[in-house]
């Protein structure tokens, strides 16, 4: 059986090597009385027997249209919905790839009580559109934000900003953009004191600190 690991109150974690990319796929895994939500889940073996514990699989949520992972794998084999932000399932041919894909919205209240918040880190001047544009999900008590690409935690309990964590050598002004907008995110909500992110290591009860603590913080 794979390890699953307890982060949070009613939160698990599993993580795998990306075939493709030289970094870790992380799951999370809520559960509440009726089942469990899985959010960015990657496929691994056991991965069926290690959830079977948590009841029937609710929905699984994706952050952004880059981590389809598991998802139609999950819906396969258990029957439920696959829920992908909106400004990924307007995207052409991107929800053809899952069988039965809800599209969700900013503000959304999503399966086990997730709610949604759509991030934007703006484009460098000379770039079109956005940089970064994907929802982070709050867990039902406000104290967690779970993420795609945009942060990530370190074994060190650093907080690395996109594209930190993703390519060995980061742009330090889309590093900036990145850790700027996410520390709006946090400005606007006071109650979040745990990262769960897609990547990378969670961090438990201090992420506000780490990314006060980030050497590219600029003043929110």
């Amino acid at each position: 059986m794979i390890p699953m690991t307890a982060v949070y109150p009613g939160v698990w974690r599993w993580e795998t090597p990306d075939p493709e990319d030289d970094w870790m796929m992380v799951g999370h895994a809520l559960t509440t009385p009726a089942g469990v939500v899985l959010v960015d889940p990657p496929v691994v073996p056991g991965i069926q027997s290690a959830l079977a514990g948590f009841g029937s699989v609710l929905g699984v949520v994706l952050t952004t249209h880059d981590h389809l992972r598991g998802a139609e794998w999950f819906h396969r084999t258990t029957g439920a919905p696959v829920h992908l932000p909106r400004l990924s399932y307007d995207q052409p041919g991107l929800r053809d790839r899952l069988s039965r894909a809800r599209p969700y919205d900013d503000g959304d209240e999503l399966p086990g009580g997730l709610q949604a918040h759509r991030i934007r880190v703006p484009a460098l001047m000379w770039d079109d559109g956005t940089y970064v544009d994907e929802m982070t999900l709050t867990t039902p008590d406000g104290g967690a934000l779970l993420t795609g690409d945009v942060v990530m935690g370190t074994p060190t309990g650093q907080l690395w900003a996109c594209p930190e964590g993703l390519t060995l050598h980061p742009d330090p002004r889309k590093v900036t953009a990145s850790l700027t907008t996410f520390r709006e995110v946090l400005a606007h909500h006071p109650s979040i004191h745990t990262l769960l992110a897609s990547h990378g290591t969670d961090l438990i009860g201090s992420v506000a600190a780490a990314a006060d603590q980030h050497p590219s913080r600029a003043p929110v």
